[in-house]
């Protein structure tokens, strides 16, 4: 039985949001005083956030579910 985040129209409007600009600025800003900053984004589905912050240099470990 397939569950809630298995279905096309649920996962959809996820991976088509934009990033959460808050949260990138916040890393840029922590990047600018720690170069190379690990993050784990948990629940990262599509990377819309994690895919902007490695772009930005940080170390992204991305955690589905």
């Amino acid at each position: 039985m397939a569950g809630r985040w298995e279905d096309a129209g649920v996962v959809r409007g996820f991976s088509t949001a934009a990033a959460n600009e808050v949260l990138l600025d916040y890393v840029r800003g922590e990047l600018a005083r720690r170069p190379g900053l690990s993050v784990l984004d948990v629940g990262c589905g599509a990377a819309r956030n994690a895919a902007p912050m490695a772009a930005a240099g940080a170390a992204v470990i991305g955690r589905i579910g």
